[in-house]
């Protein structure tokens, strides 16, 4: 099988109404899929995420212990209030 490159893309080009069409096709494409095809889907887009972003994403709970996750949504609290 031929490996095949992405296009060299600087995502500041990409303007923002490019970015929601291709959003609404993929979720409209989605939509046509099982349950468990639309799961294959997210596992395979959230494998090609960058790591920060992926865990950017992911549940402090699940990375951290109950103290950290409690000084983190302190902190949290304290920055929005």
């Amino acid at each position: 099988m031929a490996e095949s490159n992405p296009p060299d893309v600087n995502p500041a080009d990409v303007d923002d109404s490019t970015v929601v069409a291709f959003a609404d096709h993929l979720e409209a494409f989605a939509n046509t899929l099982s349950d468990r095809e639309r799961d294959i889907l997210g596992s395979m887009l959230y494998s090609v995420l960058d790591p920060w972003e992926r865990m950017r994403l992911r549940d402090p709970d699940d990375m951290l212990s109950p103290s950290e996750a409690e000084i983190l949504r302190a902190i949290e609290s304290e920055q929005q209030g």
